[in-house]
Order: C-alpha cells, then structure tokens, then sequence
C-alpha cells in the first residue's frame, strides 16, 4: 500500500522489516559466521603445500630460533639446494645491515646438518615496501644470471605469511616454475588460538590485509 502527500513530494510505503526474533537470529548468525573466519583464518593463511622439489628457499628474515626447523625441513626433504635470501638496508654513513644475519643464518643452517656447500645466500636491495615480491624477483634474477634453472622449489616462510610468499612467488616467475611453500610454527603464541594474544591478532590480521592487497593488487 502507498500514499501520496504534500504535492506528491512524500510517499507512505508498507513493507516487511525483522522482527525482534529475525534479528536475534541474523546476529546469531553473524555471530557463528565470524567466529568460523577466526577459526579457519589461520590455517588459510599457514599453508602447508611442499612439493617433491631440489631446492628449498628460506625468507631471510626469519628468526633465527626458527633457523633449525628449516634444517629439519631440509634434512626430512628431498633437496639438493637451499637458498637464504635476506634483504639489504642502507643505514647510517651508507653502511649496509642483513649481511651478517644472513651469514649467520647460514652459519646455524651448516650447525644444524645442512651441507655448507648446499647453501647459497641471495641478497637484495630492500626497499619501502612489496619486500617479499622483490626478494622473489631477486631468486629469479639470480637464477638467471648464474644459468641455473628451477623448475620447481618450496619457500620456506613462518605461520600466515606462507599464503602470501607462495602468490608473491608465483607472480615473480610468471609460471615458469612450480611454487610449493613450507608454514614453520611460530613459537610467539599458540597458532590454535592466535586471537587470545596480541601477537597472534597482529600478525594474522595484519597478514590478511597484506594478501588481499597482494591477491588483488
């Protein structure tokens, strides 16, 4: 039913709208659907996806209590290879800092039972941003310049990252390699219940935003 008033400027309409009982439901269910997205947000974003390939590649910026589980990976693995690629930062007086954490990183890898002449550490230059897609682009260049070819290889990264390294590796090689990826356990806080400390909601949410911006950038 509709009526017309003041000149035809207004109209009445009757229409449905919820009742008390509908919106408690509809809340009951925004309810039951968010808490199902905090429980899968997790296990989402820390895919586990290895492939049966020869070399293993580490994000150099891992901590370093995280290096003897990629030995482990390595070790448990079928790879000939392992590179640690570690990211360069212009300081102060135009000193450069990563070096030494990625010799060192390498240094824990050879403690760990990694064969040292398995291992090879590629640098970039880092820059303000998309740091995982530029350290892609530096595995791919390196390849290339060295006549090495990679038809497949896992990235090892920690928890919710790994989603966002294997798509920002992908795009890099542009198909021309298959790209498995390797979640660590990040001992900070317990991945089953990461929104019970603010290192869990950090880094989950943050790493959400940081894969749609990466999924559809």
């Amino acid at each position: 039913m509709r009526r017309r008033g003041a000149f035809g400027l207004l109209v009445w309409r009757e229409h449905w709208t919820l009742s008390l009982k509908g919106r408690i439901l509809v809340l009951i269910l925004v309810l039951v659907a968010a808490l199902v997205m905090v429980r899968q947000a997790y296990p989402f974003l820390a895919i586990n996806r290895p492939l049966p390939a020869e070399v293993l590649i580490i994000e150099g910026w891992l901590p370093v209590h995280t290096i003897h589980q990629a030995a482990a990976e390595f070790t448990a693995g079928h790879y000939r290879r392992v590179f640690i690629v570690r990211a360069l930062y212009e300081g102060e007086e135009g000193v450069v800092h990563g070096r030494t954490a990625g010799e060192y990183a390498a240094l824990v890898l050879v403690r760990c039972g990694v064969p040292e002449d398995a291992i090879e550490i590629v640098y970039f230059q880092a820059g303000a941003k998309d740091r995982t897609y530029h350290s892609a682009l530096a595995v791919r260049d390196w390849l290339a310049e060295k006549g090495r070819a990679a038809d497949s290889f896992d990235v090892l990264t920690i928890g919710p990252h790994a989603r966002r390294s294997r798509l920002l590796y992908r795009k890099a090689f542009g198909g021309t390699a298959a790209v498995g990826v390797i979640a660590l356990n990040d001992p900070a806080y317990d991945a089953g219940h990461w929104w019970r400390t603010s290192e869990g909601v950090r880094d989950v949410l943050g790493e959400t935003v940081a894969y749609l911006y990466a999924r559809f950038h």
